[in-house]
């Protein structure tokens, strides 16, 4: 009979440490999946876009690639090939402090390139002059915060407690995350304010276009808004212990994501029928009465409806025997991307 296996006398518990890493690498890694096959879409269906657009979309997606890979390469050697190793377990892995590092390079031209977005959309105001050199500026000071915290973290080796808890890498950390979050919450709020804004009561189809705008700014924005605030909170919360590793891992993926996106549903928003469902004209029957309805879709005529493609195609505006009116109605749907936009400034300096 077979003698039971000898038991280890020392058992570690790494979920404190590891674990974390572990389940935030996993979803990380599914996203960086589903951002695969997003940037196959983009280039399937984009092949007008400016090359600069292109080569943004390629350079974020080959760095959450390496991003991935540090993650593994830094949790690897402790779990799999070191594994046991009381020193190789308790300190700081080079590998994840780069790997933080390029999180941020990464963030940064994604906050930038809807800054940019937001601010086309705006008019160009001074308001929005002021607000965005102001914005850049926190942008921009992220890379400082984790700049300062990669110098600080890689040089010692510490136990991951003792380096993650001195008061300068905690600021480092803190600070880094608290613009972060700042970021992300400001272009969720301002793009959905700015097309709230725009918001025009009289036309039914172009209210759904501007509430197709907003799902989509929300469902994309407000997804790294979320996970970088509880990034930033459970940092501020206890800095030395890991479980912020849950949202960071997964924030640079979800930034590839967010920026595929909203460049894959430009296609879908450009389909959208151009036309008028309902247009309601008060105080033109005469007796400044209830509203005539004009609907697109109805010819029954029931209601004061005027079913447009009955009208008179010779009369602009007309009279009819009951006292209503008659409006002659010519739409058109014109688009325009971002790269036609940039082509059209560059013709415009030449």
């Amino acid at each position: 009979m077979d003698a039971a296996p000898t038991e280890n006398p020392i058992i570690m518990n790494v979920m404190s440490v590891y674990g974390y890493m572990v389940i935030g690498g996993a979803i990380s890694c599914a996203l960086w999946g589903i951002g695969c096959m997003q940037m196959f879409l983009y280039f399937l269906n984009y092949e007008e876009d400016h090359l600069w657009m292109k080569a943004l979309v390629v350079y974020i997606w080959m760095l959450d690639t390496v991003i991935e890979a540090l993650l593994f390469a830094g949790i690897f050697p402790p779990l799999i090939t070191q594994w046991g190793s009381v020193a190789s377990y308790a300190t700081v892995q080079p590998a994840l402090v780069i790997r933080t590092l390029l999180s941020y390079v990464l963030a940064v031209p994604v906050q930038l390139f809807f800054h940019y977005r937001i601010y086309r959309f705006t008019g160009k105001s001074k308001v929005a002059h002021v607000c965005v050199v102001l914005i850049g500026i926190v942008v921009m000071w992220q890379l400082v915060g984790v700049s300062l915290f990669t110098a600080w973290s890689l040089p010692k080796h510490q136990p991951v407690a003792t380096a993650l808890s001195t008061p300068r890498v905690v600021a480092s950390e803190i600070s880094s995350r608290a613009s972060a979050s700042f970021i992300d919450v400001t272009i969720a709020v301002w793009m959905t304010f700015l097309l709230a804004k725009r918001r025009k009561a009289l036309f039914v189809r172009s209210n759904r276009m501007l509430y197709l705008l907003m799902f989509m700014t929300i469902n994309t924005g407000l997804w790294t808004a979320v996970v970088a605030v509880l990034d930033f909170s459970l940092i501020a919360w206890h800095p030395s212990h890991l479980i912020f590793t849950l949202f960071e891992y997964p924030l640079p993926a979800l930034y590839l994501n967010m920026l595929l996106a909203n460049l894959n549903a430009r296609r879908y928003l450009r389909g959208a029928d151009g036309g008028i469902t309902e247009l309601r004209v008060a105080g033109l029957d005469g007796s400044g009465g209830n509203p005539i309805r004009l609907n697109s879709g109805d010819t029954s005529g029931r209601d004061g409806a005027i079913p447009l493609r009955a009208m008179n195609a010779s009369a602009t505006l007309a009279h009819s025997q009951d006292g209503t009116v008659a409006i002659r109605i010519e739409k058109s749907l014109v688009t325009r991307s971002d790269a036609e936009s940039l082509n059209a400034s560059a013709d415009s300096k030449v």
